[in-house]
C-alpha cells in the first residue's frame, strides 16, 4: 500500500493544522483536524494495521507533539512504532485521565537514540495509589534527566527540593519550572534557588507556597538573601497563602515579568482577628508600590487579597490611579463555602486582572454581615468617583431576594446611574431594586445597556431610573420579580414598563416562569403614537387596531400576559414569545 492510497483530503487537513500549529480560539481548524483524525481512524480500522502504518510514515516527520491516551498507548500498533517514525518530536502529552507508564519504553527509546529533541514530557497524573504515583515519578525523572541537554519543561516535586539546585544545573536549556502542590517551599528558598543557575528561566510556576514562620527569618530585612530574576517572564503561585511581604517581595525578585498570576494574598495577620500585618500608615503605600507594579505588566491576575472593610475602599482609590479600570464586579458572599473569604465579617475580597488591553478588572465579594447601607453607600461613591468603571456587574445572594443584604445593594444603584459618568453597562442580578426619584437634569446618565436578571424591581423604579436613562440601546429584563406587576385576576396579568423619557433601541424581556403557550398582547404608548400588538403561543405577531386591542378578550382563550410599555421611543421588542419591529 501507498501513500496515494490514503484519503487525501483528510491528509491535507492534518497536514494543514501540523503545519500551521492550533490557532488558540478558533474551533473550525481544530474541529476540522479532529473530524479529519477520526475519519482517517475509520479509515485506516477498515484498512487493517499495514494502512495506519503508512499513514504514520507519511504525516510523521511533520509531527512535533504526540497526545495519547490509554487507548492510542496500548494500540495494536505499537507505541515506541509511532515513536520511531516521528524523527521530530519534541513534546510527549498524556491526557489528564491516562495512567499509562510510557516514561521506561521512552527512556529506552531515548538510549536507542530516538527522541533526541526532545523538550517536555507530560508528568506523571494521580493515579489513587501512592506507590504507584511515587514509580511513575521516578520513572519521569529518569527519562527527562536524560534528555536534560534539550528538556525546555520540567516539574518537580517537594520531596527532591534539597536537591534542586542541584538537578537544576544539569538542564542547560530550561525555560520552564512548575512545582506540583506537595513542593512546600517558599521565596527565599525559590530565590537561593535559581540564583545564578537559571537566568534563562521563562516561566516559573508554583502550585504551593510555605509561609515564613521562622523568627530569625522575620527578624531580618525584608529582601534579605533575595536577588533578582530579571529574564522571568511569567510567575504564578496558584491557592498559595502569601502575605503583603511577600507580595513586596515577589516585586523584587521579579521586576520584568509580562504574566502574573498570583492567588490568596491577606493583608490580616491572622484569619479572624481582622487586623493588619501592615501598620496602617503604610499599607497604602504598600499598595501605591504594587498596583504601579500591575501596571508594567501585561497580562495578570491577583485573586482573593483578603483586605479590612477600610483597606478595601482604599485599595479602590488606588488601583484606579495606575490602572484603567473596564470593569467593577461586586458579589455577595453568603454561602458556606465562602468561608476562606470572609468566614467571620471581617475580609473582603479584592480580585484584579487584565489581558493584552491596558485595562482591569476588579471582583470584590463582600461577606454578608458587612452589607449595609452605609457600606454601600461607601462602597458605590468609591467606585464611582475613584474607578470609573465603563462596565458594572452587581449580583446579590442567592437566597432570598427581598433579604436585607440584596436591597441594600439594590436600592442604591440610583446612585451609580448619578455619579457614575463613565458607565456604560450595568448589570443587576439577585437584587431587590428600589430606585429613588433622582434629578431630572441635563446631565443624563452615560448607561446605554442595562440587564435586569433574576431581580425584583418596585413599581416605579424604571420610570425613576428613565430620568438618567434617556438615550439606551437596549434594556433586557430576564426573568425579573414582581417588575410593576399588577394582577387583575389569574387569566389577566399586567406588566408596566414606565419609562416615558426614555429612547430605547431594543427592549428585551424573558420570563422563563411564564408558560411558553402563553399569549402576549402588547400596548406600545411612544411619541410618535401609540401601537397595538399581538403573539400567540406560536410566535406569530399581528399588528392590532385600537378596537381589536380593546376587544382582545374575545379572540384570546387562553390566559394571557400584557406589556404596557410607555417610553419616547422605541425601536424593537424582543421576548420569549417572538419579536416586533416597530413600524
Amino acid at each position: 500500500m501507498k501513500a496515494s492510497d490514503l484519503p487525501q483530503e483528510i491528509l491535507q487537513n492534518i497536514f494543514y493544522y501540523l503545519e500551521e500549529g492550533p490557532r488558540y480560539y478558533i474551533d473550525d481548524e481544530e474541529d476540522l483536524a479532529k473530524r479529519s483524525l477520526l475519519q482517517l481512524q475509520l479509515t485506516c480500522k477498515l484498512w487493517s494495521q499495514v494502512a495506519r502504518e503508512v499513514f504514520y510514515q507519511n504525516i510523521g516527520h511533520a509531527v512535533k507533539e504526540l497526545s495519547f491516551d490509554n487507548k492510542l498507548f496500548n494500540d495494536n500498533l505499537r507505541f515506541a512504532a509511532i515513536v520511531i517514525l516521528c524523527p521530530n518530536l519534541k513534546v510527549l502529552l498524556r491526557w489528564e485521565r491516562s495512567n499509562a507508564d510510557f516514561y521506561t519504553p521512552s527512556l529506552a527509546l531515548y538510549q536507542l537514540g530516538f527522541l533526541q529533541k526532545l523538550e517536555k514530557v507530560s508528568p506523571p497524573t494521580k493515579m489513587g495509589n501512592y506507590e504507584a504515583e511515587i514509580e511513575s515519578y521516578h520513572n519521569y525523572l529518569k527519562l527527562v534527566f536524560a534528555a536534560r541537554q534539550t528538556i525546555t519543561s520540567l516539574q518537580l516535586s517537594g520531596g527532591y527540593k534539597e536537591k534542586l539546585a542541584v538537578i537544576l544545573r544539569k538542564f542547560i536549556n530550561l525555560k520552564e519550572i512548575r512545582f506540583v502542590p506537595d513542593s512546600n517551599i517558599d521565596l527565599q528558598q525559590l530565590s537561593r534557588l535559581l540564583q545564578g543557575s537559571h537566568p534563562h528561566l521563562k516561566v516559573i510556576d508554583i502550585s504551593s507556597v510555605v509561609p515564613t514562620t521562622d523568627q530569625h527569618q522575620e527578624q531580618q530585612p525584608l529582601l534579605h538573601g533575595l536577588t533578582e530574576n530579571p529574564l522571568t517572564e511569567h510567575f504564578a503561585m496558584e491557592l498559595c497563602p502569601l502575605s503583603i511581604q511577600d507580595m513586596q517581595r515577589i516585586q523584587f525578585i521579579f521586576p520584568k515579568v509580562s504574566k502574573l498570576f498570583l492567588n490568596r494574598i491577606s493583608a490580616l495577620d491572622e484569619p479572624y482577628s481582622g487586623s493588619s500585618v501592615v501598620q496602617e500608615e503604610n499599607l497604602d503605600m504598600v499598595f501605591d508600590q504594587f498596583f504601579k507594579y500591575l501596571s508594567t505588566i501585561k497580562q495578570f491576575y491577583v485573586g482573593c487579597v483578603k483586605l479590612s472593610c477600610e483597606e478595601l475602599l482604599a485599595a479602590l482609590a488606588i488601583v484606579s490611579k495606575h490602572l484603567q479600570v473596564c470593569r467593577v464586579s461586586i458579589e455577595a458572599g453568603y454561602r458556606r463555602h465562602d468561608f476562606f473569604i470572609a468566614s467571620a465579617g471581617h475580609f473582603e475580597r479584592i480580585t484584579i486582572g487584565h489581558g493584552e488591553k491596558p485595562n482591569c478588572c476588579i471582583e470584590l465579594k463582600v461577606h454578608h454581615s458587612l452589607i449595609n447601607n452605609a457600606f454601600c453607600q461607601d462602597l458605590y461613591k468609591t467606585i464611582a468617583r475613584q474607578t470609573a468603571p465603563l462596565d458594572m456587574v452587581i449580583a446579590g445572594t442567592l437566597e432570598e431576594i427581598l433579604n436585607p443584604w440584596n436591597q441594600y445593594f439594590g436600592n442604591h444603584i440610583g446612585y451609580l446611574l448619578a455619579h457614575c459618568p463613565s458607565l456604560i453597562q450595568l448589570t443587576v442580578r439577585h437584587l431587590s431594586i428600589d430606585i429613588p426619584q433622582l434629578a431630572d437634569t441635563d446631565n443624563p446618565s452615560s448607561v446605554s445597556t442595562l440587564n435586569i436578571i433574576d431581580s425584583s424591581v418596585t413599581p416605579g423604579t424604571l420610570e425613576n431610573a428613565a430620568r438618567k436613562l434617556k438615550f439606551m440601546s437596549k434594556i433586557k429584563i430576564d426573568n425579573v420579580q414582581q417588575v410593576e406587576y399588577v394582577l387583575s385576576d389569574i387569566r389577566h396579568r399586567i406588566m408596566e414598563i414606565n419609562m416615558p423619557q426614555a429612547s430605547i433601541e431594543s427592549l428585551i424581556f424573558y420570563d422563563h416562569r411564564i408558560d411558553y403557550r402563553t399569549n402576549v398582547i402588547f400596548k406600545i404608548q411612544l411619541t410618535a403614537g401609540t401601537f397595538y400588538y399581538y403573539i400567540d403561543s406560536g410566535g406569530w405577531v399581528t399588528k392590532l387596531s385600537r378596537n381589536a386591542y380593546l376587544n382582545r378578550q374575545t379572540f384570546t382563550q387562553r390566559d394571557y400576559l400584557e406589556f404596557t410599555v410607555h417610553c419616547n421611543d422605541l425601536h424593537r421588542i424582543t421576548t420569549t414569545y417572538g419579536t416586533i419591529e416597530i413600524d
